[in-house]
């Protein structure tokens, strides 16, 4: 019923203690998600970082906080960097879409009225670990990666307007929403 690591359900879609962290793709919950968290500008090759920093990157590294890519890092409650408590697993993108889009949510009320009451907590740029769109955007990652552009996976972003979904890179940070296996 909530983000990953907000401290209630949200009473309004800019309630600031509903908006959760902010995870980098692929990584589990080490501190790095937290928007204050301190910043590194070295990339990693190990899976299960420990050091809870959140990894700035540019296009010299397309954008991700890992060395070398790996898919599999969100694929399922089993995975090896799954934030998600046990027995529970971040969505994939049709999996989203069944109670987004594919549902007539298409904008950042629609969104906040339904019963996954997401809030609009914007996101956390790859590039120096900025903070974006708070209080108007909603950014929520799948477990899904991009069918083209090696480094991407994919989100959806609302608005006031409307929705959109796309590629983003790993090292940006967006909410986790948790779904029972």
């Amino acid at each position: 019923d909530r983000n990953l690591g907000a401290s209630q359900v949200c009473a309004t879609y800019d309630d600031t203690l509903c908006y959760g962290d902010y995870f980098q793709w692929g990584r589990k919950m080490n501190g790095h998600e937290k928007s204050d968290s301190a910043i590194s500008y070295v990339n990693i090759i190990e899976d299960l970082v420990s050091n809870g920093v959140f990894i700035s990157s540019d296009w010299e590294t397309n954008y991700d906080w890992r060395a070398l890519q790996d898919d599999d890092l969100w694929n399922g409650s089993e995975a090896i960097n799954n934030p998600c408590p046990s027995r529970y697993r971040l969505p994939t993108e049709i999996e989203l879409k069944l109670e987004t889009t594919d549902n007539s949510i298409y904008n950042r009320s629609l969104v906040f009225d339904s019963f996954l009451k997401i809030p609009a907590n914007g996101n956390r740029l790859s590039s120096g670990g900025y903070m974006r769109n708070i209080g108007y955007g909603v950014s929520i990652w799948t477990s899904s990666t991009a069918t083209y552009g090696a480094r991407k996976s994919r989100y959806l972003f609302f608005d006031g307007t409307s929705s959109n979904w796309g590629d983003s890179t790993r090292g940006d940070g967006y909410s986790v929403r948790c779904i029972k296996e």
